[in-house]
């Protein structure tokens, strides 16, 4: 394709979506997007159906026999709350009319569980694009195969959209599809297999939105109040979007990289704003990749993400559940093995210390040639291991890695405890890679011995008096140390005195 041909089909696009909106505003009755045939709505809470019509006017919604009344505002907009309902697997018609005698009717809508998946390219990566040579080859491993056998219609899939917006805005309605064989091919395969185990699990219908954008960062996905809580960050609450087209290169001609939907709040007003209330059990996230700089920082930005997302689904304190960003050779083969390492932890902090926040290690799920690691079922399991646990109360089923508890340094050794572990296994023939440093600050490969209830002696005869440990400590390495339930270690290190860098070493290397 063109450049020519793709600039053409970006202003189509944008002009339908143009028009769709000048046609939904000329319209008396109009519901919010998400609301189309085949939805799923969230079991066991009361479920927000909202929309547009004539001021002063009346709009009744019915389904599942209930019936609920609100008068639209002098801006037109009117919410009712259907009543808390239980699981129900056979399809029904909701229905919306006003008393000027205007009605729309949805079909094949169902009740159970609803989550929203959200993210950059991981999180939007297929089932099974378009096959082709490339860098990334931006499928799930087994995905066509999947497509073409999964038959689950109890489970609804819908998909947004990548628009931003200056301000808070509507959108064309968005459309579920049942997962039945070749439907979901072009479908987000997390969101996909995430949907595929709950259902299992659950036994009732699943509904999964699919809202990410691919190399996107974390702040356009946050919304003000998300900021305005968090402390550093309040200034991006207000900022200007700039909505100036990108300047055109006076040697070729052309227009610079359009990068304007990375600025904060800039997604979140196209991409999530137009879903909110819609009422949901909770969200899942697969994003960091863009952010991989911000180190520690990153914690602070996952906490306005979840505060501003929990305020606007009026979930208190929302269920999310996310992806430590796995291994890849950002660098190069010559690269700092140890650049930006630091979000690893940011992002373990955040999971420790958030209410209903969970995190899923992938140490051991990556291609160090391809950002988009193509197992996105092991990425599935884990997240739903985590909402089955602590969301759904499934308490005898694992979803914590092993995480460091205590340790100290003992006979030129570090001796070391975890939680969340009886007894280890090691898949795979390579050794643990567990690195210590002397007062140097040059890390040392180190050799493991590995105790029952989760605790290890770690020690290397070139360092006989350790004072800094890691492990994982690179994105050009995989690692396979696990609990007995098969959860990964995640990368981790301890540093007393604080992480010093090598003497004359390259920087970070020590990070």
């Amino acid at each position: 394709m063109t450049r020519k041909t793709c600039s053409l089909r970006k202003y189509a696009f944008a002009a339908t979506v143009a028009a769709c909106l000048a046609g939904e505003s000329a319209a008396k009755l109009v519901p919010a997007p998400i609301f189309n045939n085949n939805m799923v709505l969230q079991r066991e809470k009361p479920v927000a159906v909202w929309g547009k019509a004539d001021s002063g006017d009346a709009v009744t919604v019915r389904f599942g026999g209930k019936t609920v009344s609100a008068t639209a505002g002098a801006d037109g907009r009117w919410r009712v709350n259907l009543p808390s309902m239980s699981a129900q697997r056979k399809g029904e018609n909701l229905s919306i009319s006003t008393a000027k005698g205007e009605s729309l009717v949805y079909t094949n809508v169902v009740v159970g569980e609803v989550w929203l998946c959200s993210g950059q390219s991981n999180m939007a990566l297929s089932l099974w694009a378009r096959p082709y040579i490339g860098r990334h080859g931006n499928r799930e491993t087994n995905g066509y195969l999947d497509s073409m056998i999964v038959n689950e219609p109890d489970i609804r899939g819908a998909g947004l959209q990548n628009v931003w917006s200056k301000e808070p805005r509507d959108i064309p309605p968005v459309a579920w599809r049942p997962f039945t064989p070749d439907t979901q091919r072009q479908f987000s395969a997390v969101a996909f297999h995430y949907a595929l185990v709950l259902h299992e699990a659950l036994k009732v219908p699943v509904g999964v939105i699919r809202s990410a954008w691919g190399g996107s960062a974390i702040e356009p996905w946050i919304p003000a109040d998300g900021f305005a809580g968090e402390p550093g960050l309040e200034e991006l609450a207000t900022r200007p979007i700039d909505v100036t087209p990108p300047a055109v290169d006076e040697k070729t001609g052309k227009p610079g990289r359009d990068n304007r939907h990375q600025q904060p709040r800039a997604i979140y007003n196209a991409m999530i704003h137009p879903l909110v209330p819609y009422t949901i059990r909770g969200a899942i996230w697969y994003q960091g990749e863009s952010n991989r700089a911000d180190g520690h920082a990153y914690a602070g930005k996952l906490r306005a993400l979840h505060r501003g997302w929990s305020r606007a689904f009026e979930c208190p304190d929302m269920p999310f559940f996310f992806v430590q960003i796995a291994p890849y050779g950002y660098m190069g083969p010559n690269g700092n093995v140890s650049e930006h390492c630091e979000i690893w932890e940011g992002m373990a902090d955040f999971a420790r210390t958030e209410k209903n926040c969970g995190m899923a290690v992938i140490v051991d799920v990556a291609t160090l040639t391809d950002i988009h690691p193509g197992d996105k079922r092991t990425v599935s399991m884990r997240l739903a291991a985590l909402a089955l646990n602590r969301t759904y109360g499934r308490k005898e089923i694992p979803c914590d890695s092993p995480e460091l508890k205590e340790w100290k340094i003992e006979d030129g050794a570090f001796n070391l405890k975890f939680d969340n572990c009886g007894e280890w296994i090691m898949h795979g023939a390579e050794p643990a890679p567990f690195e210590v440093a002397g007062a140097d600050g040059k890390f040392q490969p180190a050799s493991a011995e590995f105790k029952s209830g989760g605790a290890v002696k770690v020690k290397s005869e070139k360092v006989p008096d350790p004072k800094q440990l890691r492990y994982s400590w690179s994105w050009r390495q995989f690692a396979y140390l696990k609990n007995e339930y098969g959860l990964p270690v995640g990368p981790f290190r301890i540093c007393p005195e604080g992480c010093k860098k090598p003497e004359g070493g390259k920087k970070g290397d020590s990070k």
